[in-house]
């Protein structure tokens, strides 16, 4: 009996307390803002990339702009992933 009436107070606490609730929408102003960032890390990659095709010279540091773009993609993965997670279309 002891079992039974503490696992009907968990699942009261837990349906009353938000830990039942799906994921909050966040308001259009931080949605807005989460895509603008991951598109604008994006832009920036792809535009340091085509900045690189056309200044092409075989005497230039690959890796260390391959690492720059990765990093710039990466960091477009944080606000994506949150937009995703918590914005809906």
């Amino acid at each position: 009996m002891k079992k039974v009436l503490l696992g009907l107070v968990i699942v009261i606490m837990m349906t009353g307390s938000g830990y039942a609730n799906d994921h909050e929408e966040l308001p259009d102003r931080y949605c807005d803002f989460l895509k603008d960032k991951a598109f604008s890390y994006i832009d920036f990659a792809w535009m340091k990339q085509q900045n690189m095709m056309k200044d092409y010279s075989p005497d230039r540091d690959l890796i260390k702009f391959n690492k720059d773009v990765m990093k710039n993609i990466k960091d477009a993965h944080y606000p994506a992933v949150i937009y995703q997670t918590f914005c809906k279309d």
